[in-house]
Order: structure tokens, then C-alpha cells, then sequence
């Protein structure tokens, strides 16, 4: 099998989602050019300033002049009764500081080394670094201690708000949806200028009295009714599951906002002591770890939803944090332990060995790394031995049929990490689904099933993303496992014809039982009938011959006899009320016949019936009539339902609240006679029973002609 034997086709139209919005080209030429020097001089400035911030900010955090006078003597006598120095917590402080700010500046960076070209994509990039770096609110103290610098704080503070809640009147595609969300954007901006320019002024306005000051918080609630407006009337299914990320995540942070603003205000937090340290403490990794949320949540969405197709960066990435991570302890724990152990820092000899030691551990460990993300990202997809003999164990265990295609395409799911596969059986020209295992909405590829080099039908496989196609790697493995399929494929269709060839032979079967009854009953059993009466006519004709009359009397007796015999053969052929009375007034009759003792049944019957298959009629009326039976020799019930119902098959099921029965207790004749009736017909009777709670038999039957 190869590639070309590789096809596609469209379970529906959903087209994978693009940050630009379908059909707009990315920016090219000088358009382009000017975009990324304008995107890299930003990006850039809000860097160099935020680090040019951070002595500035570690030198109040210590001296904490970030509180107001009461606070900081609080704080102070706080961390000193929990044994922490200024320094530790300014180190503390920092360190989130820092972390949220990668953070920021690593999902914006992902986006733009993937979409370098796509506009929407650099905005959204830019303004996740710009906030990243203004988020802190470092950069007014470095305004603070160098005037001069206050014009691209400014600058880069106004761009940074400005854009961040921006972004959520575009995401996730970059258009304004509804459109007048432009105007109360324009407001928004023009608001948030005159606020940074012109702060504590009658222009600003937050010294606005109310109800003029609520200003303030039309913008979120405005931004919160475009993304809902948004997501019921214009994305798609994944954008709805990216804005789900993003928004949720924005509600937990704000909520956690309120919250920690809240607590602030509670006396164990206002007075010296722990409180008020632990306060600080508490109040630094809410406001710095829960926003972060935010670009992770963006970070999810692109991994899990694909919303700028960046797979293969994500996996470098993700290994290469993983492996710095591990590098960094494992030389800072072998220096630092070393260190301690003979009493010296700085030793030349100690730095190398943890270098050789970190060298020995680079491969294996990248390796290692990048197979446990390629595991996260793609699933087995690299270990196809272990996918096909997990395949391979779990059809050993299956012994039902029935299950054999479902637990092929369940394995692909679970292997892969794919959101769909299908088995499609050929039948003639044309292929049935068989056997399916989650549901997609994208694109499905499909890989013919072959068994002997004949096709027997298909293998169904969505990819893990809108707009994705599969690796090599996931191609070979999803080949190895069709030619698996296509063996357990043609053995499922075998059965299947089996069944479809036994469930004709007991139709015609029963067929033919019918024809025989009617010919007996009608053709032989009437012409013996009538010799019967022709005797008796010849009887007058010889009177006082008492040897003729003994002979005549002796041949109506056998007569007799043997019509006796032809109803008893038709009898057992065919009940005869079927055929007298129909079904439904078969089954009516026997009902009445077991309810007339200590036994209540309850008939619930359609009014008519479609025209059956003889094999049928006798199947629903001899499973009724066994049941029946059990009930009143075993069940000790006082009622007992009998219910027909006709819908895509013919469904009976017959119930009784009697004494029930054990369900490890061996099937008695009765049970499996019911069973290999329904199996005959390709049906199916199900028998559930507890002890105490009665018991309850269901047959499914497809309808005639199925």
C-alpha cells in the first residue's frame, strides 16, 4: 500500500479557522517589510525598557516602597516573623515578575516565527509582548527615576492597554464582529490616551463623579457581549473552542482580581504581623500567576485547536524547555552539592564535572524529552510495535463478532490521538460505515482496507486539527494497522454474509412450512375429509352385509386416524392460529389463556402490523409463548407485560416483577431456544433477571426484507 493509494473526503464544511479570516492574503514586499521592522522596533523598546526596570523595581521591592508608609512597617514585621528577609521577598517578587513576563513574551514569540507574514498574527503577537513588558508595572518607576525616558514608557504603555483589549473585540479572527464594536474601540483608545496623558485632569476618567465614571466599565462588558455575540452567531466550532479558552481563562483572572482586592481589605491583612506579610506574598502570585492564564490559554488553543498551525515549533519548544530545565538543576544541584560538601564555592574542577555530566545526559535525555512530547502531541505514533500489539490483544479477547470492527477503530483514537476513524464495509459498488469512534467535522483521509489484495472496504481517519494532514510517520503506522483491519474486515463481512445466508434459509425454511401446512391442511387433509364421508355414503348402499359394513366402518376409522395425523403434522409445521387469526390475535389468545389463572398479562400491541416474513410471525409468537410459560412455572409473578413495538426493527419485550433469577445461573432449554430463534433472523434476545426483581426479555427483529 502507499500514498497514492491515500484518499480525502468531507464529513462537513467547517474550514479550519485562520487568524486573518478566510480568504485575506498576508502582507508582501515593502507592506511586509515596514510591518516587521515597525512589529521588531516595538517589541525591542518594551524589552530593553522592561530590563533597564528591574534594579529600579528590585530596589523598591526591597526597600518596599511599593506600599503606602502603614503597610510597608506591616509587611516588614510580617516577613520578619516568618524569618524572610526583604531581599528573599524582593527575589520572590521578581521571579514572578519575570516568569509571567517570558511567559507573555514566549506565546507572542511562538505566533510570529509561525505567521511572520499574516497581519492579524503580528498584531496579535506584538500586543502579547507589549503587555507582557507593561504588565508588571515596572516601567512608570524607571519613568520615574529618568524623565527622559517618559515618552517611550508612554508610548509603549498607551500601545500595550490599548491593544490588549483590542484584541479581544478581534479575537479570534481578526474582524469586528458586530461592526459598531469600532466605534466603542475609537472611544476606548481616545479614553485610555487622555488618561495616561493627561492623568488627575477633568479629561480623565476616572475623576469623573457617577455616574459619568462607570465609563470605565462599559469597555469589558462591551468586549465580553462581542465575544458572545460572536460565538452564537458567526465562528465556527473551533474558534468557539479557542474564544472558550481565552475568555474563560480572562474570567478566572478577573474573578481572582476581585477576589484578592477583596481580602486586602479584611483586618488579619491590615494590621503588623503575618498577615499582612503573607498578604503580599499571596497578593503577588495572584496578580502576576493568574493572568497568566491568559497567553497560556491562547498557548491551548493553538496546541489543542491549531489556530495558526504551529505543531511542529510547539514540539521543539516544549522539548526545549524540558531540557534547559533539566540541564540547569541538574548543574546547579551537582555544583551547589558538591559545593556544600567540601566547604567551597567557584571550584573550577566542580564546574566542569557537572558540565561532562550534563553532556553525557544531553542525548539521552533529548531523546527521551522529545519522545514523551511526540506522546503528548501525536500519541503512539513513534512506537508502532506497541499500537499493533495492543491491537493484536485486544481482538484476542474480543469473541464477539460484533465488536471486533469497534474495537479496531477505538484503538486508532487512543493510539493516535485522533478526534475520529471509521470502518466502512464495501458492499457492491458502494461503502457502509461499519464501526465508528468519536466524530469530526473536518476532512477525513481514507485508506482502503484489503484483504488477498481485493478491497473489502475502508479506514476512516480525521486528523487531529482542522486543516492538518498527516506525517509519514502517522501514515506508515495507519497503513500497518489497515492491513490488520482489512483481515479482521473480511472476517466480519464473512459472518455477516454467514448470518444474512442462515437468516434466508430459516425464511425460506419457514416459508415452506407454511406452503406445507396449507397444502396438507387444505389439499390432503380436505380430500381425506371427503373419502371420510364417501364411506359413510357407501354404507347405505349395502345394507345387511355385515362384512361390508365391518370393513366400510374399519377404513372410516383409519380415515379418521389419519386426518387426525394430517392436522397434527400441520399443527406442528405451523400453529395454526397464525394463519387463522393473524399475530397480534395469536398472541391476544395466548395471553388470555396464561392470564386466566393466578397470573395478571398486560398486552401493550400496535393496532396493525406490516406484512411479515413467516420466519418472523412464528419467531415473535413461539419466543412470546416460551416466555410465557417461564413466567408461569417459574417467575412466582403476579403480573406480566407483553409488549410489541414496530420502529426501524420489531422490538418484543415481555417483563414480570416475579422472584427473578441469579445471572450466573446456567440458561435452562427455554432460554437458549429463544436466543437462537432471534440470532436465526439476525436478531438478537437480551434476558436480564435479578434476584427478587423479576425478569426481563428483549427481542430486536429487523423487519422483513432487511
Amino acid at each position: 500500500m502507499n500514498a497514492n493509494a491515500w484518499s480525502t473526503a468531507s464529513l462537513t464544511t467547517d474550514a479550519p479557522p485562520g487568524p486573518s479570516g478566510a480568504g485575506e492574503a498576508g502582507l508582501s514586499g515593502k507592506r511586509l517589510a515596514l510591518v516587521q521592522l515597525g512589529w521588531l522596533l516595538m517589541a525591542v523598546l518594551s524589552l530593553v525598557l522592561l530590563t533597564a526596570s528591574l534594579p529600579i523595581y528590585y530596589s523598591d521591592l526591597r526597600s518596599l516602597s511599593a506600599w503606602d508608609l502603614s503597610a510597608q512597617d506591616n509587611v516588614r514585621v510580617g516577613l520578619d516573623e516568618l524569618g524572610i528577609s526583604t531581599n528573599v521577598f524582593a527575589l520572590y517578587v521578581l521571579s514572578l515578575m519575570i516568569i509571567s513576563t517570558g511567559v507573555w513574551t514566549g506565546v507572542g514569540i511562538l505566533i510570529v516565527r509561525r505567521k511572520p507574514n499574516d497581519p492579524v498574527a503580528l498584531y496579535f503577537s506584538l500586543t502579547l509582548v507589549t503587555f507582557g513588558a507593561i504588565w508588571p508595572n515596572t516601567l512608570t518607576t524607571l519613568s520615574d527615576r529618568h524623565p527622559w525616558l517618559s515618552t517611550p514608557v508612554e508610548i509603549i504603555s498607551t500601545y500595550g492597554f490599548a491593544s490588549f483589549f483590542l484584541l479581544f473585540f478581534l479575537f479570534p479572527d481578526g474582524r469586528f464582529v458586530p461592526r459598531w464594536t469600532r466605534l466603542v474601540t475609537i472611544v476606548m483608545i481616545v479614553e485610555l490616551v487622555l488618561h495616561e496623558q493627561f492623568s488627575g485632569t477633568r479629561v480623565d476618567s476616572s475623576t469623573w463623579p457617577f455616574p459619568l465614571g462607570m465609563i470605565a466599565f462599559v469597555f469589558p462588558l462591551t468586549m465580553l457581549y462581542a465575544q458572545v455575540h460572536r460565538y452564537r452567531n458567526v465562528s465556527t466550532q473551533s474558534q468557539r473552542q479557542q474564544t472558550k479558552w481565552v475568555i474563560s481563562a480572562l474570567l478566572v483572572a478577573l474573578i481572582s482580581f476581585i477576589a484578592a482586592g477583596a481580602a486586602e481589605s479584611l483586618a488579619i491583612f491590615t494590621q503588623p504581623g503575618v498577615g499582612a506579610a503573607l498578604n503580599a506574598l499571596g497578593s503577588s502570585l495572584v496578580y502576576f500567576g493568574t493572568f497568566l492564564l491568559v497567553p497560556i490559554a491562547i498557548g491551548i488553543a493553538v496546541l489543542r485547536y491549531r489556530l495558526w498551525d504551529i505543531d511542529p515549533i510547539i514540539n521543539r519548544t516544549l522539548v526545549f524547555i524540558a531540557l534547559t530545565a533539566c540541564i540547569v538543576g541538574v548543574y546547579v544541584v551537582v555544583v551547589g552539592w558538591l559545593g556544600v560538601l567540601f566547604q567551597t564555592g567557584g571550584n573550577l574542577f566542580f564546574s566542569l564535572l557537572a558540565t561532562g555530566l550534563v553532556a553525557i545526559l544531553f542525548q539521552p535525555l533529548r531523546e527521551r524529552f522529545q519522545r514523551g512530547v511526540n506522546r503528548l502531541m501525536y500519541g503512539e505514533r513513534d512506537d508502532p510495535y506497541a499500537v499493533i500489539s495492543r491491537l493484536g490483544r485486544r481482538l484476542e479477547d474480543t469473541l464477539v463478532p460484533e465488536t471486533v470492527l469497534p474495537t479496531i477503530v477505538d484503538t486508532i483514537t487512543e493510539a493516535l490521538k485522533v478526534p475520529y476513524a471509521a470502518i466502512a464495509l464495501r458492499s457492491g459498488s458502494e461503502h457502509t460505515v461499519a464501526a465508528t469512534a468519536g466524530s469530526s467535522t473536518t476532512e477525513v483521509a481514507r485508506i482502503p482496507l484489503l484483504y488477498q489484495h481485493e478491497p473489502v472496504g475502508e479506514l476512516l481517519v480525521a486528523p487531529r486539527g482542522p486543516g492538518e494532514t498527516f506525517s509519514p510517520a502517522d501514515r506508515k503506522l495507519l497503513e500497518d494497522l489497515a492491513r490488520q483491519a482489512g483481515v479482521a474486515a473480511h472476517a466480519v463481512r464473512l459472518n455477516a454474509d454467514l448470518q444474512q445466508a442462515r437468516g434466508r434459509l430459516v425464511e425460506a425454511r419457514e416459508e415452506e412450512r407454511r406452503r406445507l401446512r396449507r397444502d396438507l391442511h387444505d389439499g390432503l387433509g380436505s380430500q381425506l375429509a371427503a373419502l371420510n364421508m364417501q364411506a359413510g355414503a357407501l354404507r347405505s348402499l349395502v345394507p345387511g352385509n355385515a362384512a361390508a359394513e365391518t370393513q366400510i366402518q374399519e377404513m372410516r376409522t383409519d380415515l379418521r386416524a389419519a386426518i387426525a395425523s394430517i392436522r397434527q403434522i400441520a399443527h406442528n409445521l405451523r400453529p395454526p392460529a397464525l394463519d387463522e387469526f393473524g399475530l397480534l390475535a395469536a398472541i391476544q389468545a395466548r395471553a388470555r389463556q396464561y392470564g386466566s389463572g393466578e397470573i395478571s398479562v398486560d398486552l401493550d400491541l400496535p393496532q396493525s402490523l406490516p406484512v411479515l416474513s413467516a420466519a418472523t410471525e412464528i419467531a415473535i409468537y413461539r419466543i412470546t409463548e416460551e416466555a410465557l410459560t417461564n413466567v408461569v412455572r417459574h417467575s412466582m409473578a403476579e403480573r406480566c407485560c407483553v409488549r410489541l413495538f414496530i420502529g426501524d426493527v420489531m422490538e418484543l419485550t415481555i417483563s414480570d416483577n416475579g422472584a427473578g433469577f441469579s445471572p450466573d445461573k446456567p440458561a435452562g432449554l427455554g432460554l437458549h431456544s429463544m436466543r437462537e430463534r432471534a440470532e436465526e433472523l439476525r436478531g438478537a434476545c437480551i434476558v436480564e433477571s435479578t434476584p427478587g426483581a423479576g425478569t426481563r426479555v428483549n427481542v430486536r427483529l429487523p423487519l422483513s426484507g432487511e
